[in-house]
């Protein structure tokens, strides 16, 4: 008999909640997906966008100000 590592399927229940449900009445009347309604989920996203901006900036300046600098100069000097 062969193991099976893999985990169980699990299939939510009918009445459970869906999480990524995509909300029919936030489209625009036409029936499509156009600018106003691009503004709008930016907006209610509005601090999940910042906040992922602000992270990767301070994470790389972190990186920025823990690396180990390395200068490389030549010159050329001319004595006449």
């Amino acid at each position: 008999m062969v193991k099976n590592d893999h985990p169980p399927i699990v299939v939510p229940p009918s009445g459970a909640p869906q999480l990524w449900k995509f909300h029919t009445d936030e489209l625009s009347v036409r029936g499509g997906v156009g600018l106003r309604d691009c503004l709008h989920i930016l907006a209610k996203r509005k601090r999940w966008i910042i906040g992922v901006f602000l992270g990767t900036v301070l994470l790389a300046a972190a990186l920025v100000f823990l690396m180990t600098p390395i200068y490389r100069a030549t010159v050329l000097l001319q004595i006449t």
